[in-house]
């Protein structure tokens, strides 16, 4: 996934880098909207204007924090050294002031908490609680997050118990209440001397979807909200791509040695805690997982790869690593190799890199199904259908891979903000039926290439809510456009052939360092990351989604069709079939009808129906957010209405928002 076109993230061991035009991974420095024009954003000047602006402080924010002492979240409990150096950025952590505070016999350091796990704030929500910042001690330091339940004592996120006892620190040697209930958060302070962690038991009797379900999410956190979506399928979990220097450092392939859990050394000269054993949380969550494996990820101090080439330094300890990976995680039946390689430098051996992978994993699995890498890109039309692809398919003759990924990004409103490009020409994001020139291009070049029979999946796409930023632009689209266009991004796909499409990223918004960049607000849950809304609250695409997941889930998606494609006009409608159903999806794009906002309606047309009258339900809910839905009768959201059929002919009226149309 990109970030940014113009800010490149890496995902490494669990920790997000920008990326700099020179491809060198740099710490994070401060947050879009602190007033301060820090390094970062005065060398992308177009990035945050409302920092950079005349009259703004040019002070470098990236100077406020040693490189050795990482920066957390805002909202995590910890007031880091960005925090402490900017004490208004995120009161909330600090309290508005230097959590160092002056005793009388000296300065006193205020203790670290953990930062609350996802689960807290999930479990706090089901016992019908919410989640509070937490207040201060008699020193003046902050204490932690705390769930207030109706009519009960709170709970706090940092401690086991008393809300306002501190732990300890991973590495203190001292094992606190916090990592004996959590034995892997800090295994050296827990395990006794020559102990390893050991593997954690795969869960066993648990009840998976759909597999046949188009319906997923990268990646689909949190799992229980996921599940009550209708979500299907997850493109990660808690845990990040597993990664070769990770888990065999010395690139030895002794599977007795690999760590599956294992502290890994950040840029900036800091630590990250890396479980893949969370994989297995996917499973108990009863989701299909697609996982990501990979040689390295950006943090590496040494190179995995063969001088020059994407092929792995020792090819058979890297075969070794992998096949061990697909037996430990042996519920994981999808692998993808890589992750958008036309982002890393232009290098020989692709073609080498997947057919190593593939093999190994089929060797280990031989059921298993194997994704080449998406592409990044398709978010304008400066980056659409990246060509990257078109030699290696040809290296590969016809084998080693058993899906294809198309990643699809751009805007609510059929692609029509418009820009200047990096390239100083007008370029657009694209509008969810450009999708079309997408699927055929990469459909050609498979078919021409020998991989007429390999399926296409969507592993990455979305489009934001709110106001955010990419590169240049600002993009303000509302909850409203969100959810509709997102119904559109599922529908049209699927029937031009797409067998599987995940949402992205994450269920829950926010997508690393909080900039309020386009990735942040992709989320269908408000993360309490943006000053506005309460962590936890549902956007009207939410709702959207559960009910998209309800009425078309067990279709025949090979039986898809369209019924209606009137481009003059901007109307649409497509018939799914499911069991003796056929249930109709219909919307009228009216941002790009120039009749619109005179004209408030557009009439469809439909012939040849056997039924008395047809059963209308717009697809976005009809309220002004999702905050006024109330959870056990969400369906109530929905306008309804009934339309009576005449001699096989009904006049449907079609507004803002797509219907569901049911006999």
């Amino acid at each position: 996934m990109i970030k940014a076109r113009y800010i490149l993230p890496i995902i490494a061991a669990g920790v997000i880098l920008r990326v700099c035009g020179n491809g060198f991974a740099q710490p994070l420095t401060g947050k879009c909207g602190d007033g301060i024009c820090d390094d970062f954003e005065k060398a992308h000047s177009n990035l945050c204007p409302q920092d950079c602006a005349p009259g703004k402080s040019t002070e470098s924010s990236g100077s406020q924090w040693s490189p050795a002492a990482p920066i957390g979240r805002c909202g995590d409990a910890a007031c880091d050294n960005f925090e402490k150096a900017n004490p208004n950025a995120c009161p909330e952590d600090c309290g508005g002031e230097n959590t160092e505070v002056i005793e009388s016999k000296g300065l006193y350091q205020c203790p670290q908490y953990a930062p609350p796990a996802p689960s807290f704030y999930e479990n706090c929500r089901k016992q019908g609680g919410t989640v509070t910042p937490g207040g201060k001690d008699d020193k003046g330091c902050q204490s932690p997050p705390q769930c207030v339940l109706p009519g009960k004592s709170t709970e706090s996120s940092g401690s086991q118990g008393s809300p306002a006892a501190p732990i300890g620190k991973c590495g203190d040697n001292v094992c606190d209440n916090f990592e004996k209930a959590n034995p892997f958060a800090c295994p050296k302070d827990c395990l006794s001397a020559g102990e390893t962690p050991v593997a954690a038991e795969e869960p066993e009797n648990i009840s998976l979807g759909n597999e046949d379900s188009p319906f997923g999410f990268h990646p689909a956190i949190p799992f229980g909200m996921a599940k009550d979506m209708g979500v299907q399928w997850t493109r990660g979990a808690e845990a990040p791509y597993i990664f070769w220097d990770l888990v065999d450092p010395k690139m030895k392939g002794i599977a007795e040695n690999f760590q599956w859990k294992s502290f890994a050394k950040r840029p900036d000269g800091g630590e990250v805690f890396t479980d893949f054993d969370n994989l297995f949380s996917a499973k108990r969550a009863g989701l299909y997982t697609l996982h990501n494996i990979d040689i390295q990820g950006a943090a590496s101090g040494r190179s995995y790869f063969k001088s020059g080439s994407w092929l792995p330094a020792n090819e058979e300890a890297y075969r070794a690593f992998v096949k061990e990976a697909v037996k430990r995680y042996s519920f994981i039946k999808y692998w993808q190799v890589g992750n958008e390689p036309n982002l890393k430098v232009a290098a020989l051996g692709y073609a080498g890199f997947q057919r190593i992978t593939y093999e190994a994993i089929k060797e280990a699995n031989p059921d298993a199904r194997v994704l080449i890498a998406g592409l990044a890109g398709n978010m304008d039309m400066e980056s659409i259908n990246d060509t990257s692809y078109e030699s290696i398919l040809k290296d590969l003759g016809g084998k080693y891979i058993d899906i294809f990924d198309i990643h699809f990004y751009g805007d609510a409103k059929g692609g029509s903000l418009k820009f200047k490009g990096p390239n100083g020409g007008e370029t657009r994001l694209l509008g969810y039926r450009d999708f079309k020139a997408v699927y055929e291009y990469y459909r050609g070049i498979l078919d021409k290439n020998g991989f007429s029979d390999v399926p296409i999946w969507i592993t990455e796409m979305s489009t934001p809510s709110g106001t955010s930023y990419f590169g240049p632009i600002t993009l303000v689209q509302t909850e409203a456009e969100q959810a509709g266009d997102m119904l559109k991004r599922y529908v049209y796909p699927l029937f031009l052939g797409v067998k599987k499409i995940f949402w992205a990223f994450s269920v829950m918004e926010g997508f690393g360092e909080w900039d309020d960049d386009y990735f942040d607000h992709t989320g269908l849950v408000y993360g309490n990351r943006d000053g506005v809304h309460r962590a936890g609250e549902k956007k009207f695409g939410y709702y959207a989604y559960k009910l998209m997941a309800e009425k078309l889930e067990g279709s025949d998606w090979a039986k898809t069709e369209a019924v209606k494609e009137d481009a003059a006009n901007h109307i649409y409608a497509y018939r799914f079939i499911k069991g003796d159903e056929k249930i109709l999806v219909a919307w009228w794009d009216y941002f790009a009808d120039g009749s619109y906002p005179e004209e408030k309606k557009k009439q469809l047309v439909l012939n040849g129906i056997d039924a008395a009258q047809l059963r209308i339900t717009e697809a976005v809910p009809g309220f002004s957010s999702g905050s006024e839905i109330k959870e056990g009768d969400y369906k109530e959201s929905f306008a309804k209405d009934t339309v009576t059929v005449d001699n096989g002919k009904a006049q449907i009226w079609l507004g803002e928002n797509p219907v569901y149309i049911e006999e």
